[in-house]
């Protein structure tokens, strides 16, 4: 398969699943109402460009009060802010509009999958995002998951280029990747750590490159969100950096329902609305109040706590009451039909992940940038609550282990063929160290 008729099956799969998303959000979501965190993207991306900026939409619209805020990265505001400057300015648009950049992850993820096995794995790679429920019901909820999946998998498509060419123009690519994915959602910071400085390290051949490609890494997503980062910390009285929505966020993960009974591993509003801080101060003062509730909440049970951990992650990955969790979904705003289809998916794209992954370590493929993900996902987890929208930043990571999967198994039933040609082959063949 030539680069043109690759290039041809790719759009046919996208268009396929852009068909997908725009049913979805236009048929199944037409009625949708708009609340939780799709109300406050909406209203402060409205807001910002009222020229407020990123303040609390409830306190300004229900109060007339201006609070400044910082309980999300800024990316998934800008976004939708973007399209309000164009004049798409409904719910109902931004809703199209997420299936369009669902798509963009549809090509990206295709992409990844052709430089990490070949053409016939981006395609299958594309397929399963393009039908795997895990990706298009985000499109539908308009909340950040949509950025963070096209994020993740442009992060898992600049660690291969690296890779296979580990330069700077490459290391800074792949940093200011993990910096936009950072934007998005605060945790994935932790892909600099835990992904992309291992990778550069093992790219480079050499401690000395090593230690400069890491540097150029951790330098270029340090650029990315440095803007975000002094806003934060010039705005509040305390030191806030990409976010303070964590703090709250502690609070409602840790107290008696979440550490016992029905709701364990998950989250309880009323863990922080019982237990309000004292009225002033801004959001830096208030979370020093919560985060203190939630670390004496845990000093106080130390013993609940690894199992309470454990069973976040398991809530996350369907391995622990995976139909309640389906059903506390519904908290989110997906319909029970999304969230069971989405669960019926998992089981077998989970397994042909682990066999992907296992495949590319015979072929002596890096599995980082796929694997780590999955992660980075178990870590942030681990650390606030089971939500099963939170592993959409590994589900790129996913579609393609699992395309590897499935193409090993469709190569063992052919027949004996004369080799295909070379530019079906991955495009995963190291560069000489130096390139630039």
């Amino acid at each position: 398969m030539d680069g043109r008729r690759f290039a041809r099956w790719l759009s046919g799969v996208a268009v396929a699943g852009l068909a997908v998303r725009l049913a979805y959000v236009v048929v199944a979501r037409r009625h949708a109402p708009l609340w939780g965190d799709a109300y406050y993207y909406q209203h402060q991306a409205d807001l910002l460009l009222r020229g407020h900026g990123f303040i609390v939409p409830l306190d300004y619209l229900k109060f007339h009060r201006v609070t400044t805020a910082a309980d999300h990265p800024p990316l998934f505001t800008l976004t939708l802010a973007g399209l309000d400057l164009v004049g798409l300015r409904s719910f109902a648009a931004h809703r199209v509009a997420m299936a369009f950049i669902g798509t963009g992850t549809i090509v990206v993820v295709g992409l990844a999958g052709r430089r990490v096995g070949g053409e016939r794995v981006g395609l299958i790679a594309a397929g399963i995002a393009a039908v795997d429920p895990s990706f298009w019901v985000n499109d539908g909820l308009v909340e950040s998951e949509t950025v963070v999946l096209l994020a993740a998998a442009v992060t898992v498509l600049l660690c291969y280029r690296l890779w296979s060419r580990p330069g700077r123009a490459a290391a800074a690519g792949l940093g200011v990747a993990c910096g936009a994915a950072a934007l998005a959602r605060a945790e994935m910071i932790l892909l600099v750590p835990l992904v992309a400085v291992p990778l550069a390290a093992w790219a480079a051949g050499s401690l000395r490159r090593a230690a400069e490609l890491s540097a150029i890494v951790v330098g270029a997503a340090g650029v990315v969100i440095a803007p975000w980062v002094v806003r934060n910390l010039l705005a509040f009285e305390h030191p806030v950096y990409l976010s303070d929505g964590l703090d709250v966020t502690l609070t409602v993960a840790n107290c008696p329902p979440t550490y016992h009974g029905d709701y364990l591993g998950y989250w309880r509003i009323e863990c922080a609305t019982d237990h309000p801080p004292p009225p002033g101060g801004d959001e830096s003062v208030q979370g020093i109040w919560y985060r203190r509730l939630a670390f004496d909440y845990m000093r106080a049970h130390p013993a609940r706590v690894p199992l309470v951990m454990a069973v976040r992650v398991g809530r996350v990955w369907g391995l622990y009451r995976p139909l309640q969790q389906a059903r506390l979904d519904l908290i989110e705003g997906r319909e029970l039909w999304v969230s069971d289809l989405a669960l019926a998916w998992l089981y077998p794209v989970a397994g042909l992940s682990v066999a992907g992954a296992l495949i590319l370590r015979r072929r002596r493929v890096p599995v980082l940038p796929l694997a780590g993900l999955a992660v980075v996902v178990s870590v942030a987890t681990a650390i606030t609550y089971g939500n099963t929208r939170y592993r959409a930043a590994a589900e790129a990571g996913m579609a393609v282990l699992a395309a590897v999967a499935v193409d090993a198994a469709v190569g063992s039933w052919r027949r004996p063929e004369a080799p295909e040609p070379e530019a079906s082959a991955p495009i995963i063949a190291r560069a000489p160290v130096g390139v630039g």
